[in-house]
C-alpha cells in the first residue's frame, strides 16, 4: 500500500466506448487506484467506469432513463467482482441503446497515495485516441464531464492542435484542416459528482417530492442526483 503522500503511477484500465451513432459522451478522469492496479477490488465494486461501490452514477442513470438496470444489483451482490470482460457488454449495451459513449481523459497519471480525488491526480499522458472520436462522430453534440478537472484536462490535451478554436467557456468549435467537419461544435456540460460523499448536499439542492419522502436517505440521494442528471441530458436533447 502506498504511503499517503507518495506519488504512484497508474495507467487507465478501460477502453473508450464511443459508437458511431453517439450523441453524447460521458467523460471522467480516472477510476480509483484499485481498479487501475487490477487488485484490491471489493464486494460491491463493478469492473467498469464509475464502478466503485460508493459511486452512484449508474443508480442515477436508472432515474434519468426510467429503466431498471437489473444487472447492477447482481454485480454488486457478487462476493468477487466479475471480470471486465463479462461486465463490459452489460454497460455498453445500455449506453448504445441511448446513443451514449463513455471514456476518460487520462491515459497515464501520477496519483497522490491512493486518493481518488481529482486534485490529487497529475496527468502524464492524455487519452489521445479521444481526439479521434471527437473529430469523427457526426452526431456527437455534447460532452458530459464528471468534474471541472475533467474538462480542464480535456481542453489541455487539445491545446496543441491548431484545428480547434474556443467559442466560449463551455463550448468548443472544431475546424478541421481537411474540411471533414468544418464547423463541428461540441458543448461541455458539467455533471454533479456521483460520489456518495459529494452527493449528500443534493437533498438541499433538489428538494425531494412527496413520492420519495418515505424512501431511505440513500435512495433519496440517488433520486435527487438522477433528477439533476435528467435535466442535463434533457438540455442536451438526449432525452425529452
Amino acid at each position: 500500500m502506498a504511503a499517503a503522500g507518495k506519488l504512484i503511477t497508474d495507467t487507465h484500465p478501460y477502453q473508450s466506448f464511443i459508437p458511431k451513432e453517439t450523441r453524447g459522451i460521458i467523460l471522467g478522469g480516472t477510476p480509483p487506484h484499485r481498479f487501475c492496479a487490477r487488485t484490491g477490488m471489493v464486494k460491491g465494486d463493478m469492473d467498469f467506469y464509475y464502478g466503485s461501490r460508493v459511486n452512484l452514477f449508474w443508480d442515477a442513470m436508472e432515474v434519468v432513463f426510467g429503466e431498471e438496470l437489473s444487472f447492477i444489483q447482481t454485480l454488486r451482490a457478487a462476493e468477487k467482482p466479475p471480470p471486465y470482460s463479462e461486465v463490459r457488454p452489460l454497460f455498453e449495451g445500455f449506453l448504445a441503446k441511448h446513443q451514449l459513449g463513455i471514456g476518460d481523459t487520462l491515459h497515464t497519471y501520477y496519483r497522490k497515495g491512493q486518493s481518488a480525488a481529482d486534485q490529487d491526480i497529475l496527468p502524464i499522458r492524455y487519452n489521445t485516441r479521444l481526439w479521434q472520436y471527437l473529430s469523427s462522430r457526426h452526431q456527437l453534440t455534447h460532452l458530459f464531464c464528471s468534474s471541472r478537472y475533467v474538462s480542464l484536462w480535456l481542453l489541455q490535451s487539445m491545446l496543441a492542435s491548431k484545428r480547434i478554436r474556443f467559442i466560449g467557456t463551455d463550448a468548443i468549435s472544431f475546424s478541421f484542416e481537411d474540411g471533414y467537419q468544418p464547423q463541428h461544435q461540441l458543448r461541455i456540460i458539467h455533471l454533479h459528482s456521483p460520489s456518495r460523499a459529494a452527493s449528500k448536499d443534493l437533498l438541499r439542492l433538489v428538494p425531494p417530492g412527496k413520492d420519495i419522502k418515505d424512501k431511505s436517505p440513500l435512495q433519496q440521494q440517488i433520486i435527487a442526483l438522477g433528477t439533476l442528471y435528467r435535466r442535463d441530458f434533457a438540455e442536451a436533447g438526449i432525452i425529452d
